[in-house]
């Protein structure tokens, strides 16, 4: 409708009674027990901090350069590209959802594994994207297999170290954006300078994807041992 204005005023709204929410709650926050002072984060947590590095850069060559490249790299007219990308943060956010609502039959830590290597694979057919449909259901795809992954790191992050788990779900976030800017800002020097084309970047995201089923299996296989 070219209201350009109207989603970031709908987000103010929200945010403002977000605010008003918790500045008029009677919860009672902060109460579980903290660290002594100076006591440092476990090794553990960098487990987290180094998938949510990554995490940060296979969704921002999603999030960021779905259109560019199938624009500029695969002829797809800018309105279909527009749709991929529209694709991909739809199934981002009803994953999450999904996700959510199926907790009581999926055990989150085969999800937490299962995701990032469907994104391997998801990458592999973006890389290989020759039209508008394809590239819509490949960044779809792609959305669905980024969805759970950040929230289920705070709260598996959190779950293990409780005492330090507002900390943690701090560090995960800063940590991710460091990786939303790798990627944000790395891509255009490796194309000027190294020569690569688009698809061969996805390709590349593909195996940055595996890295991250690796570390996502290091931290699930110690929740497992924990529960057993």
């Amino acid at each position: 409708m070219s209201i350009w204005w109207a989603l970031p005023a709908l987000a103010a709204v929200f945010a403002g009674a977000l605010f008003v929410a918790f500045a008029t709650s009677k919860q009672t926050f902060g109460t579980a027990a903290t660290p002594a002072a100076g006591a440092g984060l476990p090794r553990r947590v960098w487990l987290y901090a180094a998938a949510a590095l990554l995490y940060g850069i296979v969704e921002t060559l999603s999030g960021n350069w779905a259109t560019l490249y199938l624009s500029a790299e695969r002829s797809v007219p800018a309105r279909e590209a527009s749709y991929a990308l529209t694709a991909f943060w739809l199934l981002v956010t009803l994953g999450r959802v999904g996700l959510a609502a199926s907790s009581r039959w999926i055990r989150p830590q085969w999800a937490y594994v299962a995701l990032p290597l469907a994104l391997a694979v998801v990458f592999q057919l973006i890389a290989h994207a020759d039209g508008a449909l394809w590239g819509i259901f490949a960044f779809g795809a792609a959305g669905l297999a980024c969805s759970g992954f950040l929230p289920l790191s705070i709260s598996l992050g959190g779950a293990e170290f409780p005492s330090q788990a507002a900390t943690v779900a701090g560090l995960l976030i800063a940590i991710y954006q460091v990786g939303y800017g790798i990627a944000a800002f790395g891509v255009g020097p490796l194309r000027d300078i190294v020569g690569l084309d688009y698809s061969t970047v996805f390709a590349l995201g593909g195996v940055v994807a595996v890295g991250l089923a690796a570390i996502a299996f290091l931290v699930a296989s110690r929740h497992r041992s924990t529960a057993s």
